[in-house]
């Protein structure tokens, strides 16, 4: 019985130890930190945004990376671009991305509820090239930290990023609409 009861105990021990090493090592948010700040600027419509990108495409995140500077969390993710609107990336080009916010050791950083991109997600993004001391690589950065970014759903729809958008911005709810109003610019 002696010998069952110590077989049994090692057992969940190593059960336990696996698992709270499977969650480390695959980076799954135990704990939420949410920024919240002033803009440096905020946009009201599409047709700000659009003025003021570099790119306006639809992309496809394929991997990243999460990292702090200067204690700030930042993510540089990559991403294949599965439509172009403005700008001189066409379709099937990578580009990479830095944005605020990120899931280090297990903790998840956003600003104004904006999560990251994940893995596989989809999003028209309204890009501006990326200047500054983060990262050396030829990055690009979403306009208005979270009110250039459109996540897509299964169906096209739109999954805003932020509670924090303006009117105009929030009522948009389908890619085709969006798609409209970034032709009409």
């Amino acid at each position: 019985m002696k010998i069952l009861k110590k077989y049994k105990t090692l057992w969940i021990l190593s059960a336990v130890v696996l698992l709270a090493g499977a969650v480390y090592f695959s980076n799954i948010p135990l704990l939420a930190i949410n920024s919240t700040g002033e803009l440096s600027e905020y946009y009201s419509s599409i047709d700000e945004l659009s003025q003021r990108a570099d790119i306006i495409v639809q992309v496809e995140k394929t991997g990243g990376k999460s990292f702090k500077y200067e204690d700030v969390p930042f993510t540089l993710s990559q991403a294949k671009i599965q439509q172009s609107y403005k700008g001189s990336k066409p379709a099937g080009e990578r580009i990479v991305i830095l944005e605020t916010g990120g899931i280090i050791h297990n903790i998840e950083y956003t600003f104004e509820g904006n999560k990251i991109l994940r893995d596989k997600d989809r999003a028209v993004l309204f890009l501006k090239k990326y200047t500054g001391p983060v990262t050396n690589e030829d990055a690009y950065v979403i306009l208005g930290v979270f009110q250039g970014k459109f996540k897509l759903d299964g169906k096209d729809g739109i999954i805003h990023s932020s509670d924090h958008l303006s009117k105009d911005l929030a009522k948009l709810r389908t890619k085709h609409e969006l798609e409209s109003l970034i032709r009409s610019h």
